[in-house]
């Protein structure tokens, strides 16, 4: 009985020290997102149907899942931070927006239109409506 116990004992201690793989597996379209991308046009509508074509710089979504937008003006460049995260249908983006170093509890969700090695489009919906859409080439 005692060999038992201790050929048990020396089984769940090798168990126990075995490193463990804590990375999730990445999707797919997880890592055709995580790259820099130039942004083609932003287009936003506005509530009195109208609307317009801002052209951004830059937007990096990195692989520790924050998103970084670049935005040139003529005097300055302005960084937006967010957290990100793709949600298992593979279409679904929330983006929680980062002000001095605090992270929003609230969601803007974006909806990924198009993906692949060279294009990636995604717009956010508000009140039903699509508000904007982000076009982006790398």
């Amino acid at each position: 009985m005692r060999i038992v116990i201790f050929i048990l004992g020396i089984f769940f201690s090798f168990l126990l020290s075995c490193k463990k793989n804590t990375n999730s597996p990445v999707s797919p379209r997880l890592k055709l997102i995580q790259h820099g991308w130039n942004v083609l046009s932003v287009r936003t509508f506005l509530p009195n149907g109208s609307n317009y074509i801002l052209l951004n710089d830059y937007q990096f979504f990195r692989s520790d899942n924050l998103q970084i937008t670049q935005t040139k003006d003529i005097f300055s460049t302005i960084y937006d931070t967010s957290k990100y995260m793709l949600l298992t249908d593979d279409s679904t983006l929330l983006f929680y927006p980062i002000q001095n170093g605090v992270q929003s509890l609230t969601a803007d969700t974006g909806i990924i239109q198009t993906i692949n090695e060279s294009l990636f489009v995604y717009y956010f919906r508000q009140n039903g409506f699509i508000n904007f859409i982000d076009s982006l080439k790398r």
